[in-house]
């Protein structure tokens, strides 16, 4: 029921949006994420990530000008060392080595303008900056103890180059550095009535 509610809720949504032609829908992946990028500037080591999916809409409210927002999710996990203290009891104890998981989920929200600088019928290009608002959680779990931490953080994201490809859908990517990864490709969907 649940299921049904919402996609009568999208579809009356998406019909609403198409009376003009100044609604872009973007769903993009990119494997070379926030995680990646982080670990190139603080040595952080990620071997296992998702890369980054992001869902992204954009109000065109001038010619070129577009205001938009996106959500952007991705994850890693890893396998770490360490060496603890376990105390037998106050006289004695004995160190461990010991390795555990390490969780890291990101979840942002991007508000961003753009500007399309290139356009013909089936190609546009241009180039996006946004203020990302970023949710971090981290969790470190072995047999010893279970550690959850929780983070609220500001980052930028400034697109060089986007670009769709398509009139009304086709293929769509960017190149940047911030939430959405250093390079994304997907699908874009423009609603118009013609």
């Amino acid at each position: 029921m649940k299921k049904l509610v919402i996609s009568i809720l999208l579809f009356c949504s998406l019909t609403a949006f198409s009376q003009d032609k100044k609604h872009l829908i973007k769903v993009m992946y990119s494997p070379f994420s926030m995680m990646q990028q982080a670990k190139w500037l603080n040595n952080d080591i990620y071997h296992d990530k998702s890369g980054t999916f992001t869902i992204e809409y954009n109000y065109f409210f001038k010619d070129r000008w577009k205001l938009g927002a996106c959500i952007s999710y991705e994850q890693g996990n890893d396998l770490c060392f360490g060496t603890y203290e376990y105390r037998i009891d106050d006289y004695h104890s004995k160190m461990i080595e010991e390795q555990y998981n390490r969780n890291n989920y990101w979840w942002s929200f991007t508000p961003q303008i753009g500007y399309e600088y290139f356009r013909t019928d089936n190609f546009r290009m241009g180039s996006a900056i946004g203020v990302s608002f970023i949710y971090n959680r981290k969790s470190v779990n072995n047999k010893w103890f279970l550690d959850k931490e929780y983070a609220l953080d500001v980052w930028g994201h400034i697109e060089l180059v986007n670009f769709t490809w398509g009139k009304t859908h086709g293929l769509t990517g960017q190149v940047g550095f911030g939430m959405k990864g250093v390079v994304s490709i997907g699908y874009f969907v423009k609603l118009s009535r013609s």
